[in-house]
């Protein structure tokens, strides 16, 4: 039970903090707030496959950061565990299914970057 509770709490705070990041602004201050900086910068305006390929950069670097997180606290239930079989089974459990995390959101980047890849090719932007 304090296994799930933890991990329900961690889901939330992560949701919550991507999501008063986003949502900050409405969408016609976002954009001056864009075009204000882009004029003191002297950037030029990015382009669809440039946004969807940073929100989904962001997007899978919380996720890493998440799967890291439960490897690091595997790794402390285990030294935690005082040689008991149920709990290090526990903690190698939640290891395996960490690093079976990290494997999956590694290939969701590759491909994620190779599709945003073969849009910029055939749209030109």
């Amino acid at each position: 039970m304090k296994n799930k509770l933890f991990i329900f709490f961690l889901i939330i705070i992560c949701v919550f903090l991507f999501s008063a990041d986003i949502f900050a602004y409405t969408q016609k201050e976002q954009g001056q707030f864009i075009q204000q900086t882009a004029k003191g910068t002297g950037l030029t305006r990015a382009g669809y496959t440039d946004i969807v390929s940073a929100v989904i950069n962001v997007i899978l670097a919380i996720v890493g950061a998440v799967f890291i997180s439960f490897i690091v606290y595997g790794g402390i239930e285990w030294v935690t565990s005082a040689g008991s079989p149920d709990k290090v089974g526990h903690a190698k459990k939640i290891i395996k299914f960490a690093i079976i995390g990290i494997i999956i959101t590694a290939a969701a980047y590759t491909i994620s970057n190779f599709i945003v890849a073969a849009l910029e090719k055939t749209t030109g932007s």
